[in-house]
C-alpha cells in the first residue's frame, strides 16, 4: 500500500509514513524495536509486525482509517526474522545467524513462534524445528509451514486446531548444499557442492527423483511460479532448465 513502517531501536519508537503526503506519525514501540515486516491486509488497512529485541516480544500495529491499534505478545528467544504468509493469516518469528555473528555450536536457533493473526487476540504457538534454520516458506494453500535448516526440512501442519510439527526430511550434511522450495510447497530441489546431480524431493514423502548433469552443479534457482528450475554448471559453462 501507500504506507512505510520504520523502527528505531535506539529511541524505541515506530514511525508510520504516508508516501502520498509524507505525513509522519510516531508511535511508542516495545523495548528496542529492531525488525519489522509488512503484513498483507485489506485495501483500507496498513499492518506491520515488529520484533522488540530488548523485551523478547512482538507488536502488531494496524492502521484503519486514522485509528492505529496494537497488540503485543511473547515470541521465542532472540528472534530476528519474520516469515509472513501471502494472505496475512500467519506470521512466524524465527532466528538466523547474522553475517557478523559467531554463535556457540550449542546454539541451534531451533525455537520458532507461529502467530495466528486471523483470530482476536492473535494466538502464538511455540515450536521446535531443525538445527540452524535458513529459510521459511508456506505452501500454496497455507496449510503447511516449510522450514529449511542445516540438517533437513521440518514440516509444520497449520490446518489443525493448532500448528504442530508433522514431518522431517533428512538432507544430510549442509556443507556446500543449496535448497530451493517451490512456491506450492510440493517439492524441494537440492544441489550439493561437487556433485553433478539435482535432487527433486516431494515433500509428501513420495520417492525422490534425480537429474544428472554434465558436471558439478554450482547454482540452482526456481522461477516465480516454481514450474522451472535453472541449474548452472560453471566448469562446463552450461545452463540446464
Amino acid at each position: 500500500g501507500k504506507h512505510l513502517w520504520f523502527v528505531n531501536p535506539e529511541s524505541s519508537r515506530v514511525a508510520l509514513i504516508d508516501a502520498t503526503d509524507f505525513e509522519v506519525r510516531v508511535l511508542d514501540g516495545g523495548f528496542r524495536p529492531t525488525y519489522v515486516a509488512a503484513v498483507p491486509a485489506e485495501d483500507d488497512v496498513s499492518s506491520a509486525l515488529v520484533l522488540n529485541v530488548g523485551s523478547g516480544d512482538a507488536t502488531w500495529f494496524r492502521l484503519k482509517g486514522r485509528k492505529i491499534t496494537d497488540r503485543t505478545f511473547p515470541i521465542a528467544h532472540r528472534a530476528n526474522r519474520w516469515a509472513v504468509s501471502p494472505s496475512g493469516r500467519w506470521a512466524t518469528a524465527w532466528s538466523a545467524e547474522e553475517p557478523d555473528e559467531r554463535l556457540d555450536p550449542t546454539e541451534g536457533l531451533q525455537d520458532i513462534t507461529v502467530v495466528d493473526l486471523g483470530v482476536e487476540p492473535p494466538v502464538t504457538h511455540r515450536l521446535t524445528v531443525g538445527y540452524r534454520p535458513s529459510a521459511l516458506s508456506y505452501s500454496a494453500g497455507e496449510e503447511e509451514l516449510i522450514v529449511v535448516s542445516e540438517a533437513g526440512i521440518s514440516l509444520v501442519d497449520l490446518w489443525g486446531s493448532s500448528p504442530v510439527s508433522t514431518g522431517w526430511i533428512d538432507l544430510g550434511s549442509a556443507s556446500g548444499r543449496g535448497v530451493a522450495v517451490t512456491p506450492s510447497g510440493e517439492y524441494a530441489l537440492v544441489r550439493r557442492a561437487g556433485e553433478p546431480v539435482v535432487s527433486i524431493l516431494p515433500l509428501d514423502g513420495s520417492p525422490p527423483a534425480e537429474v544428472q548433469l554434465g558436471g558439478a552443479v554450482t547454482d540452482l534457482e526456481l522461477d516465480a511460479e516454481g514450474r522451472r528450475a535453472v541449474a548452472v554448471v560453471r566448469e562446463k559453462r552450461q545452463i540446464a532448465v
